[in-house]
């Protein structure tokens, strides 16, 4: 008989994993058969990576309204 070992999952929003409660994102320790039906495809409880840290991009910088490129040129 083969001696399994449990996996570290995150869980995805506040709530409940098998009785326990649980913040999003802190680690879930299952093994593989428990984890299973929490899982995508067949459900949303858990993930098996930590989220990435998100960085947000710097705000794009005002434009001058003064300067209007759309303007065009009379031809002569």
């Amino acid at each position: 008989m083969s001696v399994q070992k449990k996996k570290t999952y995150y869980k995805n929003g506040d709530g409940f994993v098998l009785n326990v409660y649980y913040k999003d994102g802190e680690p879930v320790e299952l093994f593989e058969k428990q984890a299973k039906y929490q899982l995508a495809p067949l459900g949303t409880e858990l993930r098996l990576e930590e989220k990435a840290s998100v960085k947000t991009p710097a705000p794009a910088a005002a434009k001058d309204k003064t300067t209007n490129t759309t303007t065009k040129q009379a031809v002569k």
